[in-house]
């Protein structure tokens, strides 16, 4: 079997209690494994096809031992006897456990990216500007990183302390509206290696965003690195959705033209909203990672 990790587990069923809708056509969810046991009896199981015609099925007992079904695999149970006791769990590829469990999205594409670089730069500490339940905050944390995570979201902090508390993770967050540009009074030390806000800058207040550039900056340490992530429009692509911070072409580029830029364009991407006939909305994403100058001290 390959690398699993268990994200539910469901109560021990008998004959009696095994539910309805696993003795009908089924299948788990995309990335789900499920795994069955039977612990006493015995029970079918049934393999299906999409329009539920049989294709096999074989009779499974406790010297079977688990049997592990596949995502997407249509099949049904069917108890045997009424002395069956049976359990089942869900598993999923370790990376995406949190999805599975705690219903996070996943990291970021560009926070997971940078992750090589970041291992290999001096500073382990990192700042999430607007982290929402955690999602590239605990995949950092995972990675050696000290996050400090920080959201305007009551609601969003408290989930993330939550996952926090039942998964074990070490790492700082407080609820800190990112208008206030006092970033130094919440972080520890006032200071930081390296930061990153995915997402984000387009929730803000649009005459705040110079100051909350400025101020992220002022609390990096030389050396540090910036990941933003950000939405932006034009003349040419106007962004669909009326955000209060949406940025200019270019303008996030400008206020990083004292730093080293490594990486910045302009791209079209989708948001995760959808429009009334179901279609996500597209945008260009300005994307930049940028190095501040100067020596580490």
């Amino acid at each position: 079997m390959k690398d699993l990790r268990i994200y539910e587990r469901m109560p021990e069923w008998s004959a009696a209690t095994l539910p309805h809708g696993f003795r009908r056509k089924h299948r788990t969810k995309e990335g789900t494994w499920a795994q069955l046991t039977v612990h006493a009896g015995a029970l079918r199981f049934t393999h299906l096809d999409a329009d539920g015609e049989e294709l096999s099925s074989r009779v499974v007992d406790a010297a079977a031992g688990p049997q592990l079904v596949e995502p997407g695999v249509w099949h049904k149970v069917e108890p045997l006897d009424d002395a069956l006791r049976c359990g089942l769990v869900f598993l999923c590829d370790p990376s995406r456990y949190l999805e599975k469990k705690h219903g996070l999205t996943a990291p970021h594409s560009e926070v997971r990216a940078l992750l090589p670089t970041l291992e290999a730069v001096p500073g382990r500490s990192m700042l999430d500007l607007g982290s929402g339940r955690g999602r590239n905050s605990f995949f950092l944390a995972e990675h050696g990183l000290a996050v400090t995570a920080l959201d305007r979201s009551d609601a969003a902090i408290a989930k993330l302390r939550q996952i926090q508390t039942d998964e074990g993770f070490t790492l700082s967050s407080s609820v800190y509206d990112i208008n206030r540009a006092s970033l130094a009074d919440v972080i520890e030390g006032g200071v930081v290696d390296h930061v990153i806000s995915t997402v984000v800058f387009q929730f803000l207040e649009a005459d705040r965003v110079p100051a909350v550039i400025d101020d992220m900056q002022a609390v990096t340490r030389n050396g540090g690195l910036h990941l933003i992530v950000t939405p932006v429009t034009s003349a040419e692509m106007r962004c669909p959705i009326a955000f209060p911070g949406i940025l200019r072409r270019g303008e996030l580029r400008d206020r990083y033209l004292d730093w080293n830029i490594l990486r910045y364009d302009e791209t079209l991407g989708e948001f995760h909203k959808r429009d009334r006939h179901g279609q996500r909305y597209k945008a260009e994403f300005a994307t930049l990672i940028a190095r501040k100058p100067g020596t580490r001290h």
